[in-house]
């Protein structure tokens, strides 16, 4: 009976798990499918410097209209993956008085690592311009939140 009852309980483990198994599959499939929705990819900034009351607001809409520009053009591929909720990287940037990247540091991995590399990447290669002179710091530090929903 004992013997019975277990071959039971495993073709019933079988049936009830088998189309668990395979919508997930499907549902893969669905999502790459579908075309990139670029409006589900935002940007975020903190700025982590004392600009000493110098009005930097032109200097970071430039900012983000360059990196806006970038994280759309690798975020997208990285974007068709599933997701199962909003999901966001953040990266700590320095530039320095010259406007080369002097330092990253990733501070919040979404564990996805398409997602990752999109953002990682898309600080690394942004050409950057040098930060307004007369602030406390003459390099500009950032956290920038890179966010896909």
């Amino acid at each position: 009976m004992i013997r019975g009852m277990k071959k039971f309980l495993g073709f019933l483990s079988i049936a009830l798990l088998a189309p668990s198994l395979i919508k997930p599959a499907y549902a893969q499939e669905t999502v790459h499918a579908m075309p990139p929705q670029t409006s589900n990819m935002k940007l975020g900034f903190e700025l982590l410097t004392d600009t000493n009351g110098k009005n930097i607001g032109p200097y970071m809409k430039e900012l983000s209209s360059g990196l806006k520009k970038h994280w759309l053009a690798l975020g997208t591929e990285a974007e068709n993956q599933p997701l199962v909720k909003q999901e966001e990287t953040v990266i700590d940037l320095t530039i320095a008085p010259d406007g080369h990247l002097s330092a990253m540091r990733l501070t919040n991995s979404t564990q996805n690592a398409a997602l990752d590399k999109a953002a990682w990447n898309t600080a690394k290669e942004m050409t950057y311009l040098p930060p307004p002179a007369g602030m406390k710091d003459s390099n500009l530090k950032l956290r920038v939140h890179f966010v896909v929903n």
